[in-house]
């Protein structure tokens, strides 16, 4: 539901569905998703009440990955990411991930784009 209480549920569903699409073309394996998202929430998703409140929980495309084997990480797990990808956490730059500008596109920062999403 949007702030005006509008059921968004099929444009939700849409959107996991054309990710995992993309996915599975590109015989993509991690994802690295924005954590309390109601679509890529991987541990916990706002409540849906626009009141800041957050709820254990997968959001929609999180789980829909999840479920066709590709494995989640959530801005707070990018060591993890990192080290499962056995890649050092710089970026083409040289810049350490978390001393990056977050403005630019995340994926910039890893290499190898059959291991991101």
């Amino acid at each position: 539901m949007t702030g005006e209480g509008r059921d968004v549920t099929s444009a939700f569903l849409k959107g996991a569905e054309q990710a995992l699409a993309l996915c599975q073309q590109q015989k993509i394996r991690y994802a690295l998703l924005k954590e309390s998202s109601p679509s890529c929430g991987s541990h916990d998703v706002y409540d849906g009440q626009f009141r800041g409140r957050k709820i254990p929980g997968e959001g929609i495309t999180a789980h829909l990955l999840k479920m066709h084997g590709i494995r989640i990480f959530s801005e707070q797990q990018m060591d993890e990411l990192f080290a499962t990808l056995g890649q050092t956490p710089v970026d083409s730059t040289g810049t350490n991930w978390k001393q990056r500008d977050y403005s630019a596109p995340i994926a910039s920062m890893i290499s190898t784009s059959s291991d991101s999403c």
